[in-house]
Protein backbone atom coordinates (compact mmCIF):
# COMPACT_ATOMS: atom_id res chain seq x y z
CA UNK A 1 0.00 0.00 0.00
CA UNK A 2 0.91 3.67 -0.70
CA UNK A 3 2.02 5.66 2.42
CA UNK A 4 0.57 9.59 3.00
CA UNK A 5 3.30 11.21 3.96
CA UNK A 6 2.41 13.84 6.94
CA UNK A 7 2.61 17.47 6.52
CA UNK A 8 6.29 19.10 6.26
CA UNK A 9 7.19 16.04 4.10
CA UNK A 10 6.52 14.72 0.20
CA UNK A 11 6.64 11.69 -1.73
CA UNK A 12 7.45 11.10 -5.35
CA UNK A 13 6.83 7.06 -5.82
CA UNK A 14 4.64 6.79 -2.79
CA UNK A 15 7.02 4.18 -0.97
CA UNK A 16 8.89 6.35 1.13
CA UNK A 17 8.22 10.26 2.29
CA UNK A 18 11.09 12.79 2.40
CA UNK A 19 11.28 16.07 4.21
CA UNK A 20 10.87 19.26 2.51
CA UNK A 21 14.05 20.78 1.80
CA UNK A 22 15.66 24.22 3.15
CA UNK A 23 13.38 27.20 1.55
CA UNK A 24 10.40 25.48 1.44
CA UNK A 25 6.88 23.56 3.10
CA UNK A 26 3.93 21.64 2.67
CA UNK A 27 0.76 22.29 5.12
CA UNK A 28 -1.47 19.26 3.55
CA UNK A 29 -0.92 15.26 3.82
CA UNK A 30 0.27 12.93 0.62
CA UNK A 31 1.36 15.24 -1.52
CA UNK A 32 4.18 14.61 -4.33
CA UNK A 33 5.73 17.90 -3.71
CA UNK A 34 6.69 20.75 -1.47
CA UNK A 35 6.07 24.63 -1.75
CA UNK A 36 8.23 27.02 -1.90
CA UNK A 37 8.16 29.75 0.79
CA UNK A 38 6.83 33.18 -0.54
CA UNK A 39 8.78 36.21 -0.57
CA UNK A 40 8.68 38.06 3.15
CA UNK A 41 8.54 34.47 4.34
CA UNK A 42 11.78 31.73 5.04
CA UNK A 43 12.46 28.15 6.12
CA UNK A 44 15.50 27.65 7.55
CA UNK A 45 15.04 23.97 8.28
CA UNK A 46 13.78 20.77 6.29
CA UNK A 47 10.31 19.16 7.32
CA UNK A 48 8.54 22.76 7.82
CA UNK A 49 4.57 22.78 7.81
CA UNK A 50 4.99 26.69 7.48
CA UNK A 51 7.02 29.15 6.67
CA UNK A 52 8.47 31.38 9.00
CA UNK A 53 7.73 35.48 8.74
CA UNK A 54 10.05 38.39 8.33
CA UNK A 55 9.98 40.81 11.10
CA UNK A 56 9.78 44.62 10.59
CA UNK A 57 13.39 45.61 9.28
CA UNK A 58 13.77 42.33 7.62
CA UNK A 59 12.78 41.16 4.22
CA UNK A 60 13.23 37.86 1.79
CA UNK A 61 13.12 38.37 -1.55
CA UNK A 62 9.59 37.52 -3.59
CA UNK A 63 11.61 34.80 -5.49
CA UNK A 64 11.00 32.23 -2.73
CA UNK A 65 13.07 29.65 -1.10
CA UNK A 66 14.62 31.68 1.55
CA UNK A 67 15.86 29.86 4.24
CA UNK A 68 16.56 33.49 6.50
CA UNK A 69 15.57 37.03 6.46
CA UNK A 70 18.24 39.24 5.39
CA UNK A 71 18.19 42.78 7.64
CA UNK A 72 17.76 45.73 5.62
CA UNK A 73 21.00 47.74 4.70
CA UNK A 74 21.69 50.77 6.45
CA UNK A 75 20.22 53.52 4.08
CA UNK A 76 17.34 51.33 4.23
CA UNK A 77 13.84 50.90 6.17
CA UNK A 78 10.90 48.39 6.30
CA UNK A 79 8.40 49.04 8.60
CA UNK A 80 6.19 45.89 7.68
CA UNK A 81 6.42 42.33 8.52
CA UNK A 82 6.40 39.88 5.41
CA UNK A 83 8.46 42.54 3.56
CA UNK A 84 10.51 41.29 0.34
CA UNK A 85 12.22 44.63 -0.31
CA UNK A 86 13.34 47.36 1.67
CA UNK A 87 12.77 51.12 1.00
CA UNK A 88 15.46 53.69 0.56
CA UNK A 89 15.64 56.25 3.01
CA UNK A 90 15.33 60.31 1.21
CA UNK A 91 17.53 62.56 1.92
CA UNK A 92 17.34 64.03 5.33
CA UNK A 93 16.75 60.38 7.00
CA UNK A 94 18.81 58.15 8.19
CA UNK A 95 18.70 54.04 9.26
CA UNK A 96 21.04 51.48 9.94
CA UNK A 97 21.58 48.21 9.62
CA UNK A 98 17.88 46.17 10.30
CA UNK A 99 15.62 49.33 10.99
CA UNK A 100 12.10 49.71 11.12
CA UNK A 101 12.17 53.43 9.96
CA UNK A 102 13.51 56.11 7.94
CA UNK A 103 14.70 58.49 10.80
CA UNK A 104 14.90 62.10 10.55
CA UNK A 105 17.99 64.38 11.07
CA UNK A 106 17.90 66.68 13.94
CA UNK A 107 18.45 70.37 13.59
CA UNK A 108 21.95 71.55 13.58
CA UNK A 109 22.73 68.03 11.19
CA UNK A 110 21.65 67.05 7.88
CA UNK A 111 22.06 63.96 5.15
CA UNK A 112 22.37 65.12 1.70
CA UNK A 113 21.81 62.68 -0.23
CA UNK A 114 19.50 59.02 -0.40
CA UNK A 115 20.48 56.27 1.74
CA UNK A 116 22.21 57.85 4.32
CA UNK A 117 22.86 55.65 8.15
CA UNK A 118 23.94 58.22 9.64
CA UNK A 119 23.11 62.48 10.00
CA UNK A 120 26.21 64.85 9.32
CA UNK A 121 27.10 67.65 11.33
CA UNK A 122 26.67 71.01 10.07
CA UNK A 123 30.28 72.86 9.49
CA UNK A 124 31.26 76.03 11.18
CA UNK A 125 29.43 78.96 9.67
CA UNK A 126 26.93 76.93 8.51
CA UNK A 127 23.52 75.79 10.40
CA UNK A 128 20.33 73.58 10.37
CA UNK A 129 17.01 74.65 11.91
CA UNK A 130 14.85 71.82 10.80
CA UNK A 131 14.45 68.09 11.42
CA UNK A 132 14.91 66.24 7.97
CA UNK A 133 17.68 68.71 6.74
CA UNK A 134 19.17 67.83 3.32
CA UNK A 135 21.69 70.33 3.31
CA UNK A 136 23.15 72.99 5.57
CA UNK A 137 22.56 76.81 5.54
CA UNK A 138 25.31 79.18 5.53
CA UNK A 139 25.80 82.01 7.95
CA UNK A 140 24.81 85.17 7.31
CA UNK A 141 27.66 88.80 6.96
CA UNK A 142 28.14 89.33 10.29
CA UNK A 143 26.88 85.88 11.86
CA UNK A 144 28.71 82.90 12.98
CA UNK A 145 28.52 79.28 14.20
CA UNK A 146 30.10 76.42 15.88
CA UNK A 147 29.54 73.09 14.12
CA UNK A 148 26.11 71.48 14.66
CA UNK A 149 24.09 74.40 15.34
CA UNK A 150 20.69 75.19 14.53
CA UNK A 151 21.20 78.94 14.45
CA UNK A 152 24.06 81.70 13.48
CA UNK A 153 25.25 84.15 16.06
CA UNK A 154 25.87 87.93 15.38
CA UNK A 155 29.45 89.29 15.95
CA UNK A 156 30.36 91.55 18.90
CA UNK A 157 29.51 94.66 18.52
CA UNK A 158 32.81 96.27 16.30
CA UNK A 159 33.70 92.62 15.01
CA UNK A 160 32.49 91.48 11.72
CA UNK A 161 32.21 87.88 9.78
CA UNK A 162 32.00 87.26 5.54
CA UNK A 163 30.99 90.68 4.42
CA UNK A 164 31.73 90.56 0.97
CA UNK A 165 34.01 93.51 0.59
CA UNK A 166 36.33 91.86 2.77
CA UNK A 167 37.44 88.85 0.62
CA UNK A 168 39.02 85.82 2.40
CA UNK A 169 36.66 86.12 5.91
CA UNK A 170 34.52 82.96 6.58
CA UNK A 171 31.75 83.03 8.78
CA UNK A 172 33.13 80.57 10.48
CA UNK A 173 33.91 83.16 13.04
CA UNK A 174 34.03 86.88 13.97
CA UNK A 175 36.89 88.41 12.88
CA UNK A 176 39.05 89.38 16.02
CA UNK A 177 40.10 92.39 14.88
CA UNK A 178 37.84 95.61 14.49
CA UNK A 179 36.30 97.02 11.74
CA UNK A 180 38.52 100.65 11.84
CA UNK A 181 41.66 98.66 12.43
CA UNK A 182 41.19 97.43 8.39
CA UNK A 183 41.58 100.53 7.08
Amino acid sequence: SCLICDEGMYSLAGNSCENCGLGKFQDIKGKSECKKCPGGYYSGTVGQVLCGTCLKGQYSPSAGEATSCTSCPAGYALNTEKGTACTLCAAGKVAGIGSENCVSCNPGMHAPSAGKSTCTECLKGKYSDEHSAKLCKSCSAGKFSNAAEVKCTKCPRGYFSGAERFSGISSEQCDLRKLDELF
